[in-house]
C-alpha cells in the first residue's frame, strides 16, 4: 500500500475567475465534440489546476477517458504530479514517464500519463504502436505547447500525428508568441 501523500491534506483554495472561465469553456468544447481547447492564459494563472478540475469533472459524470500530458522534462513531477496530488487529494492517479521508465509508466492503469515533449518521437516507433492504440480517444494536454512551433521539425510532426489519435487536445502556454504570430500553428 502506498504511503499517504501529505499534499492530500492541503486545503484547496477556491478557483480564480480566469480558471473558472477556462474550465467552463473547456467543458462546453468537450460536450460539443470540438477537437480541443487552447488555453493561452498568462503565466502563473493556474492552467494546470484548470486541467485537473476538468478531469475531476469528467470523472464525476462517469467519463474515464485517459489523459496524456506532454510537458517540459524538468517539471513533470513538480508541475503536474504534485498538483494532481494537491488538487485531487489523491483521487486521480498518474505515472511520470521518463527515458528510463517510459514503457512501464505507459503500461500503468492511471488517469494521467505524464511525459516529456520528446516522448512523441518514441511513441511513433512501430514497437510502441500498442501504446498509441491504448491512448486512442484520449485527452492530450500539451503544456508549454510552443515547444512544437517548427512545422518542419520531426518532433512537431510526430506531435501532430499523435494528436490525430486523440479525442480532445488542449495546448497550454502563457507565452503563445515568442517570436511572431506565425509561430502559432
Amino acid at each position: 500500500m502506498a504511503a499517504r501523500n501529505p499534499l492530500w491534506d492541503y486545503q484547496i483554495p477556491p478557483m480564480w475567475d480566469i480558471q473558472r472561465f477556462a474550465l467552463e469553456k473547456m467543458k462546453t468544447a468537450y460536450k460539443n465534440n470540438e477537437p480541443g481547447f487552447m488555453n493561452l492564459s498568462d503565466c502563473g494563472t493556474g492552467k494546470t489546476r484548470t486541467i485537473i478540475e476538468f478531469i475531476l469533472w469528467l470523472r464525476s459524470i462517469g467519463d474515464y477517458t485517459p489523459v496524456l500530458v506532454l510537458g517540459t522534462r524538468t517539471i513533470l513531477q513538480t508541475a503536474w504530479g504534485d498538483d494532481i496530488d494537491k488538487f485531487s487529494h489523491g483521487s486521480l492517479t498518474y505515472s511520470v514517464a521518463n527515458a528510463t521508465n517510459r514503457r512501464n509508466a505507459f503500461d500503468c492503469d492511471v488517469d494521467f500519463i505524464i511525459t516529456n515533449h520528446d516522448a512523441v518521437e518514441w511513441m511513433a516507433r512501430p514497437e510502441n504502436a500498442h501504446l498509441v492504440e491504448k491512448l486512442r480517444g484520449a485527452i492530450m494536454i500539451v503544456d508549454e505547447s510552443t515547444a512544437f512551433k517548427n512545422g518542419l521539425a520531426k518532433r512537431t510532426g510526430k506531435a501532430f500525428w499523435l494528436s490525430g489519435f486523440m479525442r480532445f487536445v488542449v495546448p497550454l502556454t502563457g507565452t503563445p508568441m515568442p517570436q511572431s504570430i506565425l509561430d502559432i500553428w
